[in-house]
């Protein structure tokens, strides 16, 4: 049995291969064991109803036989009737019947059953009283026609069917009896009827049950032989059960299909009858023939299919080894893997190209952290550095004024270390979903003025007139973070204050309406670009990362801020200033009732 461990080490095309064997396979035994068994079936009926069909023409055929005999000695029973009075006469009548071959002999008896003549002439036959016979009797009761069964013949020992005319005077009085024998061992019908069956194929006997024994039978050693337990006690016990057809073993192993129709009025069964092994050989070799048929189309298919596969999954093998030389042997040659192919495999070879390209993107992501940190960092250490070099010779000479100055220059830029050590940290702890907020309902504008505040000394170095329009009546309650908040709004105070021209102004505004609140900073700075604005909430992204850009920062900003916005249940975002610049803004559910946190998480719902 294939272990677990040997199934997972198998390629795909081994896999679809080894799948569509056992498929196939069992297709294969599903339709061998169906054809089997139904449909073998199916023409085992089809077989035994045209048999039943042929068996009941082949019946048909020998009553009408025998009623014409009967119809035929009943009109030379007319002839005789008057002619009885001379017995030469009708012997010579009788002679002349008789060379019509459509009886073996003909015996005339008297009203009382004692033969008066026989042709042709017997020893012994003349004189005898027949009265003793069943259907003697009956002729003498009913003054009727009739036929008897198969009889043994009491000189020739042989079975015989007797035809019985009435002959009657014009009286209608019975005076005499006209019986015609046909001996069954040189019945002409039945010699006609073996003749077709040698020419047709197949095998027909004629059972008499009564006295069990062959009236006929295709094979010639059978003719009028008792039944034998070989064979005939087989077919006389299927005979009695009423079945019109169906199967019988013999003792030698071997199925026969049979049909029978029965004769009542002979007490005969007419079986045609052949092995079954005969019957359904064309079937089978035709059986055999659609196995093998479907089994050179199966190899075909697999073929077909295995190449099929190898060709598909090219491309997939050519990304595996390119990935691999790429992440494991560090190689850069990495080629785009898109086959245009528009299935699930041009899906994959796309996700291989975008798997590609994000590692590609975090390596220059992760270069230009480094350089940006690297550049960040550098600038305040080398201020700090060099202010605590001066700081000794200063301190020598006691240059108070001046070591003041160099003190101030280091801890301005210990302060921008500070800051850009937080941001990395910030994002680290958002990251991981570890950072700390103490959101609570507070009103809206002091803080505005609070964050204003703080910026306001920079916006005056910079020479920005920082514009409030902030009254807000009545008060507008928002659920935040205070700490949070003020760094998202003095991030986006600084940054529009960073990148205003000089003799401009930053306006903050807020839009307030039942539902949600927007803080809105403006600026007439030179806008953000349309190719960058998808990058703009990025981290590490910046209009320029050069070492040599002229505004200093890590990109983390808005990164940071954006996703402060979204913990309080806001949001951030940008649109261009319809009189140049940029306006960005932060949208925050409003607190209907201070009170209340359920109506506070109904707003959220409605402004996140």
């Amino acid at each position: 049995m294939m272990s677990v461990a040997y199934w997972r080490k198998t390629g795909m095309t081994q896999r679809l291969l080894l799948l569509l064997i056992i498929s196939f396979t069992l297709v294969l035994l599903v339709a061998a064991l169906m054809s089997s068994f139904y449909l073998q079936r199916e023409q085992r009926a089809i077989y035994l109803d045209q048999q039943q069909a042929q068996v009941e023409q082949l019946v048909g055929r020998i009553s009408k036989h025998y009623e014409q005999r009967m119809v035929l000695l009943e009109n030379q029973a007319i002839l005789l009737a008057s002619s009885l009075d001379d017995l030469s006469r009708v012997e010579v009548l009788l002679q002349a019947f008789l060379s019509g071959q459509h009886f073996t002999d003909y015996l005339l008896l008297d009203a009382e059953g004692v033969a008066l003549l026989d042709v042709p002439q017997v020893s012994g036959r003349r004189g005898t009283d027949y009265s003793y016979r069943e259907f003697i009797r009956e002729v003498m009761q009913t003054r009727q026609a009739v036929s008897s069964g198969p009889v043994f013949g009491t000189v020739s020992g042989l079975p015989s069917i007797f035809f019985i005319q009435p002959v009657k005077n014009p009286q209608g009085e019975l005076v005499a009896m006209l019986v015609g024998r046909n001996g069954l061992e040189q019945e002409p019908l039945f010699e006609s009827i073996r003749r077709e069956f040698d020419v047709y194929g197949g095998r027909l006997v004629i059972l008499d049950r009564q006295h069990q024994l062959f009236i006929t039978a295709t094979e010639p050693d059978l003719i009028l032989q008792p039944l034998s337990r070989r064979q005939g006690s087989l077919l006389l016990e299927a005979v009695l059960r009423g079945e019109t057809s169906g199967q019988v073993r013999a003792q030698d192993g071997r199925n026969w299909l049979y049909a029978h129709g029965d004769m009542s009025a002979l007490q005969w069964s007419l079986i045609k009858m052949a092995p079954e092994a005969a019957v359904l050989g064309p079937f089978r070799v035709l059986q055999q023939h659609f196995l093998q048929m479907l089994l050179l189309m199966f190899v075909v298919i697999a073929l077909l299919t295995g190449w099929i596969m190898q060709q598909m999954l090219r491309p997939v093998r050519r990304a595996i080894n390119q990935l691999h030389a790429v992440l494991v042997m560090d190689k850069q040659d990495y080629e785009p893997l898109d086959a245009g192919l528009q299935d699930e495999i041009g899906q994959l070879l796309h996700a291989f190209d975008e798997v590609e390209a994000l590692r590609r993107q975090q390596v220059k992501t992760k270069d230009e952290l480094i350089s940006v940190v690297s550049h960040e960092l550098r600038t305040p250490l080398t201020s700090i550095h060099g202010a605590l070099a001066l700081m000794r010779p200063a301190l020598a000479q006691q240059h108070y004024s001046q070591v003041a100055e160099l003190l101030e220059i280091a801890q301005r830029n210990t302060g921008r270390l500070t800051h850009r050590v937080n941001d990395l940290l910030d994002m680290a702890a958002l990251d991981s979903g570890q950072l700390s907020m103490a959101i609570k309902h507070q009103p809206l504008q002091p803080l505005i003025q609070r964050a204003c505040s703080e910026v306001q000394c920079t916006a005056a170095m910079r020479q920005i007139n920082l514009v409030q329009d902030v009254e807000l009546e009545p008060p507008v309650l928002v659920s935040v973070d205070a700490e949070r908040f003020l760094q998202v709004l003095t991030n986006l105070l600084s940054n529009a204050i960073k990148f205003s021209p000089e003799q401009t102004r930053v306006v903050i505004s807020v839009a307030s309406q039942s539902e949600c609140v927007q803080v809105r900073v403006c600026d007439q700075g030179p806008g953000i670009p349309e190719h960058f604005r998808n990058q703009l909430f990025k981290r590490f992204s910046q209009l320029d990362p050069s070492d040599r850009r002229m505004h200093a920062g890590t990109g983390l900003g808005l990164a940071i801020s954006r996703q402060l916005a979204l913990a309080m249940h806001g949001d951030l975002g940008f649109y261009p200033n319809e009189h140049g610049g940029s306006c960005f803004y932060v949208e925050l559910p409003v607190m209907q009732d201070n009170n209340s946190q359920k109506g506070s998480h109904k707003a959220d719902a409605r402004c996140a």
